[in-house]
């Protein structure tokens, strides 16, 4: 053992897996949230948004490949259909999620803003310098904000929801459909 002994590496590894686990509750959560106001809210939705969305979807799924050293000169085409439902459910939820920050006049607060960089900083190395590189750029920093009005509206959702809790074991919750269910 290094620096701090063995006490101070089980404390690291305790913070750690509270923090993951927080994180894939939260993602459970929002995941549940945007199911539901999916669900609720049937739209007619703009083809031409579809369309970029499937453009957009079949891109990332591209660069993707590329990332797992694939190279998509080799491979067939992509149909950029095969992303048509998944781009219907996000350019509904974006409308959805829009409409709902405008009904309430929700705001990215800039102490959220900086809470949630702050917080998702936390597991690097020099977190001050993962902050900085966010507020050094404009669109890094909209990505945040726009994360930060999305949690609100699932807080606000949340809070006129029925809830059923569930208790779950870390390795459910973190291996969700992987675990044995004994």
């Amino acid at each position: 053992m290094t620096e701090g002994g063995e006490a101070a590496f089980v404390e690291e590894i305790t913070q750690h897996m509270g923090r993951e686990s927080e994180s894939a509750l939260r993602n459970r959560q929002r995941d549940a949230v945007m199911n539901a106001l999916h669900e609720a809210n049937k739209i007619d939705l703009p083809a031409g948004m579809i369309e970029m969305e499937q453009q957009q979807l079949q891109k990332q799924f591209t660069d993707n490949l590329r990332e797992y050293g694939i190279d998509s000169g080799n491979t067939p085409p992509v149909d950029v259909a095969m992303f048509e439902e998944q781009a219907k459910k996000r350019v509904a939820l974006q409308l959805i999620v829009a409409e709902l920050i405008r009904q309430h006049e929700l705001k990215a607060e800039p102490a959220k803003v900086r809470a949630m960089l702050e917080k998702n900083a936390a597991s690097y190395e020099d977190p001050a310098a993962v902050v900085n590189w966010y507020y050094s750029d404009k669109s890094r920093l909209a990505e945040v904000e726009a994360m930060v009005l999305e949690d609100e509206v699932v807080d606000r959702v949340v809070g006129k929801a029925r809830i059923t809790e569930q208790i779950l074991r870390f390795d459910e919750l973190m291996n969700k459909g992987q675990t044995d269910s004994k």
